[in-house]
């Protein structure tokens, strides 16, 4: 008896003990199981500021995150393959009220197609209250909505003074569409996507230094009108030489404020052939010339100077002022028994320069600029002093934006005419007079100087 009641506990235990291995071998399985969804489920949402998703990181779907974390079909695969990165968009003056233009570009495969998906876009207000408008009117017509052969492409909106939620669909050529969804907070003075981290400027847009330099030729026509001259005719030459050279430096402070330095340096000759007539003035000595020109300026673009050239265009227009020292060439009489003979001298004119600057960006890789600058001279140096009739300079320039990285920055080419157009009274010693008619030994000579600039540049622009 005694022997069967101890069989009958080992059996009990025995069997006691196999179910709890299995029951432990059960949950142990079933966690394994669990695993993945429960991270899955301790990811960070869409829009948490403190986990948003990386420029580059596949998109999760917007309508349907479910389906879209287990489908596994071949579909799925293939879209597998499409990549974007998303620059930091840009805002602009919307030629509808209320609204600010919006610029959203990216960079994927060439000739892919990027639109508004859904037939409304969700607007959400600082209360949090939540409107729709349809996509049609926030779209802005007549762009291209396809990446460029190089695959970077922009979509042009213009949106309300709130957070737009929009499901952008970017569709491979022969491929299927994927869905981003893109939060954009937009206010007059900037716009933000809130929901990617980490996001990098446009290569087109602008950076915030740049280095700049160039090669052209030079034109100038110099003439003076001067009483000492035979028969009351005025002295005249034209001088074509090269190279001229430009160099600047940049600082975009803000969108708003650029300052920049500025070296131009242009060269210049001229002979008595250059001057042909009845007084018969000679140029002796040194004949060659370096007109030099070193500034210091700064342009201010306000926020409400800024246009769309044909609802399409976006161009902006600023005041531009600073300083300018200039190195001008000048005609004296150099003999003391030679009424004719005379020679190159330099003069140094500091000028207060106050003006406007043009801007427009005919794409994201063409613009074109322009400035026109009223020129006072304030200082003159020690050749002469002078009364001012009036001084200008300006400029036109077509730029060629690149987006090919190199280091920091991208580079930028253009070509540039730049002029300048001055006329004064100078007063000088005159070397002549001083010894022959000491009473008159001061002259007053009519002076005009126009000068022209043909350079091809190139610039490095950087963050």
């Amino acid at each position: 008896m005694t022997s069967l009641k101890l069989g009958r506990m080992i059996f009990i235990i025995a069997v006691g003990y196999f179910l709890s291995a299995q029951a432990v071998a059960q949950e142990a399985k079933t966690k394994k199981k669990s695993a993945p969804k429960a991270a899955a489920k301790a990811a960070p949402e869409e829009g948490d500021a403190s986990k948003e998703v990386a420029a580059d990181s596949e998109p999760v779907e917007a309508k349907d995150r479910k389906s879209a974390e287990e489908d596994t079909s071949a579909k799925e695969t293939k879209k597998a393959g499409l990549r974007v990165e998303w620059f930091k968009p840009q805002v602009g003056r919307s030629a509808q009220k209320d609204r600010a233009r919006v610029t959203l570009s990216g960079r994927t495969q060439p000739q892919t197609k990027v639109n508004i998906e859904e037939e409304k876009v969700a607007l959400v207000g600082k209360e949090g209250e939540v409107t729709y408008i349809e996509s049609g009117k926030v779209v802005v017509k007549g762009q291209s909505l396809m990446a460029d052969s190089d695959g970077y492409f922009e979509l042009v909106l213009d949106l309300p003074f709130m957070t737009a939620q929009l499901p952008v669909a970017v569709t491979p050529k022969g491929g299927e569409a994927k869905t981003y969804q893109i939060n954009l907070s937009v206010t007059e003075e900037e716009v933000r996507m809130t929901n990617r981290a980490g996001l990098r400027s446009s290569p087109f847009t602008d950076k915030r230094w740049g280095i700049w330099g160039g090669m052209g030729v030079n034109f100038v026509l110099y003439g003076q009108h001067a009483s000492y001259f035979a028969n009351g005719e005025p002295l005249d030459w034209t001088t074509i030489e090269g190279p001229s050279v430009f160099l600047k430096g940049q600082w975009n402070i803000n969108d708003q404020w650029r300052t920049h330095l500025t070296f131009n340096m242009s060269p210049g000759s001229a002979t008595s052939k250059d001057n042909p007539g009845p007084q018969d003035i000679s140029v002796e000595g040194n004949s060659s010339y370096q007109w030099l020109i070193f500034a210091p300026e700064a342009t201010w673009f306000p926020r409400k100077a800024r246009f769309l050239v044909s609802n399409k265009y976006p161009s902006k227009l600023g005041v531009h002022f600073g300083l300018q020292q200039h190195m001008v060439p000048f005609v004296a009489r150099s003999s003391t028994t030679s009424q004719a003979a005379t020679e190159i001298k330099t003069n140094s004119l500091t000028m207060v320069t106050a003006g406007a600057q043009y801007l427009v960006d005919f794409s994201k890789k063409w613009s074109f600029e322009t400035f026109m600058r009223y020129q006072y001279p304030a200082i003159a140096g020690s050749t002469f002093d002078l009364t001012p009739k009036f001084a200008f300079d300006g400029s036109l320039g077509l730029i060629r934006r690149t987006a090919k990285r190199t280091g920091k920055g991208y580079w930028r080419y253009g070509v540039f005419w730049y002029g300048q157009w001055h006329r004064y009274d100078a007063t000088h010693e005159d070397a002549y007079n001083a010894v022959n008619d000491v009473a008159n030994k001061e002259v007053t000579v009519d002076t005009t100087l126009f000068f022209s600039n043909l350079e091809f540049r190139v610039g490095y622009e950087f963050d």
